[in-house]
């Protein structure tokens, strides 16, 4: 409704033709404690539309890139008539010398008094994950502690009620690498880095 109420405005102030809209969203579920402050789909994969009275916006078109939310500051400044330094991470999506990313970065460390470091890497059919801190869960503590899901969770883990999947984000350790294929497996499930069918492709991502 908000957006709604948004759009309205803009056709009634006449700014409509004027406007190039973003549409993306926060990083990660509050309800899905693997998503919401972590490296897997859920908590990267966001959506973003793109609206606006430009040569490159055509209704309907579908593009594929990897692309992050750094992007969408490089392409609002470029629009907006601003030279990009060349310090500024992100391209913008529009310019004549975009280029579509080979890989996407994504990263977690320490949020309030809970202690990590995950490193992930995105690319087009796989993600790679690095655990440095292995010693500690997943489920370490953490200000999700008092939600009513984490509650229900950790009731859960205490009683033996997991299953063997629900085990590889609540279990008590962390592998200190996770491949996955996105393409055949996008809730990350079956963990490929110690498969010898793709020991190439955990070696390219890890370089």
């Amino acid at each position: 409704a908000r957006i709604f109420n948004i759009l309205q405005q803009l056709e009634f102030d006449g700014e409509m033709d004027n406007t190039i809209i973003f549409f993306f969203s926060d990083h990660g579920h509050n309800t899905s404690l693997r998503h919401k402050q972590f490296c897997y789909e859920g908590g990267m994969l966001v959506p973003l539309i793109i609206k606006g009275n430009h040569s490159a916006i055509s209704p309907g078109r579908v593009v594929n890139d990897l692309v992050t939310l750094l992007d969408v500051g490089a392409t609002t400044l470029a629009l907006a008539g601003a030279e990009l330094p060349n310090y500024l991470e992100g391209q913008n999506l529009f310019g004549p010398e975009y280029k579509a990313a080979e890989y996407v970065l994504g990263a977690r460390d320490r949020c309030d008094y809970t202690i990590e470091r995950i490193r992930a890497l995105v690319t087009p059919r796989f993600k790679y994950l690095r655990n440095y801190l292995t010693d500690r869960p997943f489920m370490q503590p953490s200000y999700k502690d008092p939600w009513p899901v984490s509650k229900k969770f950790r009731e859960m883990m205490a009683n033996g009620e997991m299953n063997e999947t629900q085990l590889i984000f609540f279990g008590p350790k962390k592998e200190p690498e996770e491949l996955y294929n996105l393409a055949s497996d996008p809730h990350e499930i079956h963990n490929l880095a110690k498969d010898p069918k793709f020991k190439k492709q955990l070696q390219r991502h890890r370089r």
